[in-house]
């Protein structure tokens, strides 16, 4: 009996943790009628933001980084929407920085390109994680230019730096 009411304190105390400390999320769905999905931030269980702002044919959003009012997403897409030509099979790939105000109403976003066919910018290493920065190395094959975006994950900010 008393094993019982203790496991149903700690479930009772983690249910009231996880509802303060709610995880953030990207909900997405598909959209019959416009034939292509719907991307959601779910910030918490009260705000969400709607990322088709963003959307490109097809758009994926993954959480890389966040705090309680900026998000760093990583959002790909298919360079072009339809199946010939240079690029067809492509990839675009950029870091996308929101922030948002008290409210959860958009304050800024600021986009930064990591990988694009049409732009000929590829990722050349993958990114390195600390617990302060994570770094992406890319490159641009045309100019040969080479730089670097590194996330500062306590400013929650995205610095591009030539190499």
């Amino acid at each position: 009996m008393k094993n019982s009411f203790l496991i149903v304190l700690i479930c009772c105390c983690s249910c009231i943790a996880n509802s303060q400390n709610e995880i953030p999320s990207i909900k997405t769905s598909y959209d019959t009628n416009a034939n292509d999905y719907k991307n959601t931030l779910v910030i918490n269980s009260k705000n969400s933001f709607d990322l088709n702002k963003f959307n490109e044919f097809n758009s994926e959003f993954k959480i890389i980084a966040h705090n309680d009012k900026k998000f760093v997403l990583e959002h790909s897409y298919s360079s072009l929407n339809k199946s010939k030509g240079r690029c067809a099979a492509g990839l675009e790939k950029k870091l996308l920085l929101i922030s948002f105000d008290d409210d959860f109403k958009l304050l800024n976003s600021e986009n930064y390109l990591l990988e694009s066919c049409l732009f000929s910018i590829e990722l050349t290493k993958q990114e390195k994680r600390t617990q302060e920065y994570i770094t992406y190395h890319c490159e641009n094959i045309q100019s040969l230019d080479l730089f670097q975006l590194k996330i500062d994950l306590r400013a929650m900010e995205v610095i591009r730096t030539k190499i």
